[in-house]
């Protein structure tokens, strides 16, 4: 089933990091890039929240309110592409 952006940005992702259940919504994700004043330097792979770039990691991290360590940037990207982000790589 094809959702459009209104659908996605209200609609809840469920998974599992580690063991533990989490739940985001796209809305979530801007709502922490908002927090976010850029500290960590985009590596290899990004998403553009209005015009800015963010670090995939630094930004669900800041969503989840978790430790970098405890998530991988695999994860991140699936999280993010599930919330209907596109994740780019840095050329």
């Amino acid at each position: 089933m094809l959702l459009n952006q209104e659908d996605q940005k209200t609609m809840k992702q469920q998974f599992i990091l580690r063991g533990k259940p989490y739940n985001l919504e796209k809305e979530d994700i801007l709502n922490a890039a908002k927090k976010l004043n850029l500290k960590a330097e985009v590596r290899k792979y990004y998403v553009e929240i209005e015009g800015k770039f963010y670090s995939i990691k630094q930004v669900v991290q800041e969503a989840l309110n978790i430790s970098p360590i405890d998530f991988t940037t695999q994860d991140a990207n699936h999280i993010l592409k599930k919330l209907g982000f596109e994740v780019k790589r840095k050329s």
